[in-house]
């Protein structure tokens, strides 16, 4: 649900602006739309009506759920996958007879939890940056980013394109259990970092949020790092 910080800066933001903008919201790796709808709930009606509401889902379950909710929302939905060129990719899905619950081990990773049945699918994908490099800067823009692993190799790649300054509310879902111990602290890395380089761009993001980088996981990335600096494995 649409309860963190950026978006509460997201919405007292238009609350206290004198007129209605031209408003972007991206749910990049919807799911279920649970988090698009609930938030499409929570704005004024004069802000809705002028909000671009886009939902990003590659997995086939949630598809005629997912267009109900744009259709209801006058928005777009786009059954790909974020990534970083145009194709296809693997998707490690739970079968199609899963609950609904278990579907939060959906990723583009095949994650270190060999006791969750998955499927691998291939799923058509688009780079990302194209379309987010058309975003105006007069625009209002809100991404909420949950592509389940992925956001590892997709991050970098906004980044270096630029797409990200363009971003005036940006909310990241990290997973860092998919990622394997040779290439946990590159990731964690990306995570501590993302903040400070954000603040480069000519026009910085308003508010990041970031939800599943613990402290626990960033101390271990320092303890990481110091060993590798002293020429030691860490512990």
């Amino acid at each position: 649900m649409p309860s963190n910080h950026v978006v509460k800066a997201f919405l007292s933001d238009l609350n206290h602006a004198a007129a209605p903008s031209d408003i972007v919201v991206w749910d990049v790796g919807a799911n279920d739309g649970g988090w698009s709808n609930r938030l499409m709930q929570l704005l004024p009606e004069r802000h809705r009506n002028a909000t671009r509401l886009s939902v990003f889902e590659p997995q086939p379950r949630f598809a005629d759920e997912l267009t109900i909710l744009a259709a209801r929302w006058s928005g777009t939905f786009h059954a790909v996958a974020a990534a970083t060129a145009d194709g296809s990719l693997n998707f490690f899905a739970p079968p199609r007879n899963a609950s609904k619950a278990d579907t939060v081990v959906a990723s583009l990773l095949d994650s270190n939890r060999p006791s969750v049945a998955k499927e691998q699918i291939s799923v058509p994908a688009i780079d990302l940056a194209v379309p987010m490099l058309r975003l105006r800067p007069d625009e209002i823009v809100l991404i909420k980013l949950d592509v389940e692993g992925y956001e590892f190799e997709l991050l970098p790649h906004l980044l270096v394109s630029g797409a990200l300054c363009l971003v005036d509310y940006l909310h990241i879902e990290w997973h860092p259990s998919v990622l394997s111990q040779s290439r946990l602290s590159r990731g964690l890395a990306l995570g501590e970092a993302m903040n400070l380089v954000l603040r480069g761009c000519t026009r910085p993001p308003r508010a990041i949020g970031h939800e599943g980088l613990s402290e626990r996981q960033l101390r271990r990335f320092q303890k990481y790092a110091l060993g590798c600096a002293g020429g030691l494995k860490p512990a």
